[in-house]
C-alpha cells in the first residue's frame, strides 16, 4: 500500500501539524488513513498562533527577516482563525484562548496523538518564525522518544526559502535536498 506525503509551508505547516493529530484521533479505529501518511515536510511552519511561547527568534529576527514582520503574522493568525474576512474586515470579537486550540496552535497538542508520519521541518535561521519550528521538533523529541523527526535550518533570512525556487539558487539547493530526503524515506518505507 502507498503512503500519504503531505508538505505545507508557514501557516500550511502548522495545519498538516493539526491535521496529523486530528486523524489519528478521528480516524484511527474506523480508517487505514493514520497508519498511511509517510512523510510531513513542514517549511517554516507557523506552529504558534498564541505567540505566547517563548520565541526568541520575534526579537532576534525582527529586522532581519527578508518577508515577515510580527505585525503580519499577528494579521496572518485573524485571516487563518475566521476573525477576519477576506477583506480583512472583523467579522467577531474572539479570545484569545482561540489560539491556544491545538487545531489552531499545534504547539498546545498532545504529540503522542499524531499520525506516526517522519517529520522533517526546514526553517531560515533569520527568520522570525524559527522557534516555532525549534521548539515544535523539540516538543516532538522530548514528548514521543520514538517518532522519527529531523530539523534543517537555512543560513538564510527568506522564511520559508523553499518556495522560492527557482528564482534564488539556495531555495533551488533547499528544493533539491527536500526531494532527496523524499525520495530517500520514501523508499525506505516502501520497502517497511
Amino acid at each position: 500500500m502507498h503512503k500519504i506525503h503531505l508538505i505545507g509551508e508557514s501557516a500550511g505547516g502548522g495545519l498538516i501539524l493539526s491535521t496529523l493529530q486530528y486523524i489519528q484521533e478521528k480516524y484511527v479505529e474506523t480508517s487505514i488513513v493514520a497508519s498511511n501518511v509517510g512523510l510531513a515536510v513542514l517549511l517554516s511552519p507557523f506552529t504558534d498562533m498564541s505567540l505566547k511561547y517563548t520565541h526568541s527568534s520575534y526579537e532576534e529576527n525582527k529586522n532581519k527577516d527578508a518577508h515577515l514582520s510580527l505585525n503580519m503574522i499577528t494579521s496572518v493568525r485573524e485571516f487563518v482563525s475566521g476573525i477576519r474576512n477576506a477583506e480583512g474586515q472583523k467579522t467577531k470579537d474572539f479570545d484569545d484562548k482561540l489560539f491556544e486550540l491545538w487545531y489552531i496552535s499545534p504547539i498546545y497538542g498532545n504529540v503522542r496523538k499524531m499520525t506516526s508520519a517522519r517529520i522533517l521541518f526546514t526553517v531560515s535561521q533569520y527568520e522570525i518564525l524559527r522557534d516555532d519550528s525549534v521548539q515544535m521538533y523539540n516538543k516532538i523529541k522530548s514528548e514521543d522518544k520514538t517518532r522519527k523527526v529531523d530539523i534543517w535550518f537555512y543560513n538564510s533570512t527568506v522564511h520559508a526559502l523553499p518556495v522560492l525556487a527557482p528564482y534564488i539558487p539556495e531555495a533551488m539547493d533547499a528544493v533539491l535536498n527536500i526531494a532527496f530526503y523524499m525520495k530517500h524515506h520514501i523508499a525506505e518505507l516502501d520497502q517497511a
